[in-house]
């Protein structure tokens, strides 16, 4: 009779929307594209210095260049086999967290479902770094520095069955919060795909900033581009 009843609320759960789409939070400041008549590039973009697991911002910003208008034609993934105007090195070291509020939004917010309308809430720091070698170039590469500390909001099944609380006296719920706090490393890839648009194109416009030439280009990014999350 137990095991029907938690089936059952487990479907009233899926049904009644006991879900949370993805959704970031705190997009950083979109960077102005700086003025510029340097000619088009071709670009080689890079990514061996990244985790595998973490690819797909460099993939992002490779799309983006190619959009952008100091590239000629992008090539990625790049080898020393094709020749390039410009050899962009990307090295993007992710770093992911959980949240204490998560704690709340299970115990006892599984009273009013709100893992549903709020979602869990995470950061995502996407560390990147980005060198600059230019065909001829000699010494030290150009550099890029960037970062910003994204809070996303989600829910799935996989976190919020615990509202079988509501069949229960609340330790499920209780004991859940206290796990919830970590990260759910399974939205990496999800996280990845939402941001990726909007970060891609954050970072290819510094490097096409930079590669416009130091007259109309900023030398660094700006000071904006690690923001403090609303909440943790």
């Amino acid at each position: 009779m137990r095991i029907a009843r938690s089936a059952w609320i487990l479907a009233l759960a899926a049904a009644s929307g006991c879900l949370h789409t993805l959704e970031i939070v705190n997009l950083p400041p979109a960077v102005a594209r700086a003025e510029g008549d340097a000619p088009p590039l071709v670009i080689g973009v890079k990514g061996d210095r990244t985790p595998d697991d973490a690819q797909g911002y460099v993939e992002a910003i490779a799309k983006s260049l190619q959009l952008h208008p100091i590239a000629q034609r992008v090539i990625y993934p790049w080898t020393p086999a094709s020749r390039v105007d410009v050899v962009v090195d990307v090295s993007v070291a992710p770093a992911y967290d959980g949240s204490g509020v998560n704690f709340l939004v299970n115990f006892p917010g599984f009273l009013v479902w709100a893992p549903a309308w709020n979602g869990y809430v995470y950061h995502a720091i996407p560390r990147t770094s980005v060198e600059l070698r230019r065909e001829g170039g000699a010494g030290v590469p150009e550099t890029i520095a960037w970062e910003h500390d994204y809070q996303f909001r989600q829910a799935d099944i996989g976190r919020t069955w615990t509202e079988l609380s509501w069949l229960e006296v609340g330790a499920i719920a209780l004991v859940g919060g206290v796990v919830f706090t970590r990260y759910d490393t399974d939205q990496t890839p999800a996280f990845i795909k939402e941001v990726a648009p909007t970060y891609g194109e954050e970072i290819a416009t510094l490097i096409g900033n930079r590669l416009a030439g130091p007259a109309t280009a900023p030398t660094a990014a700006p000071a904006t581009a690690r923001a403090t999350p609303t909440t943790k």
